[in-house]
């Protein structure tokens, strides 16, 4: 996908994220443009700036808007593996 954001030309970068049982990243940080995230297996916790941690089960997704922290993601479970897709918009 490409067009204009901002008068920058942008693209999608598509990537999947695997978790371990009871597997989670705790580092703040954003997306500049933006992210979107679906959960294709198993139930993540996700946390955004401002707002309480949610559980996003299978099928479920989450808009990051551009410059909002995340600061948790990470496996519900301690038994069963859990994985996402990040659909991330970056400069070309």
């Amino acid at each position: 996908m490409s067009g204009e954001a901002a008068g920058a030309p942008y693209r999608t970068e598509t990537r999947r994220i695997d978790y371990l049982p009871g597997e989670a990243a705790e580092w703040p940080h954003h997306h500049r443009l933006g992210a979107y995230v679906y959960v294709i297996e198993g139930a993540v916790r996700m946390a955004l700036e401002g707002e309480a941690p949610r559980v996003l089960q299978a099928g479920d997704s989450l808009y990051a808007p551009p410059g909002v922290v995340h600061a948790t993601s990470g496996n519900v479970s301690d038994t069963d593996p859990a994985s996402l897709l990040a659909a991330l918009v970056v400069p070309s």
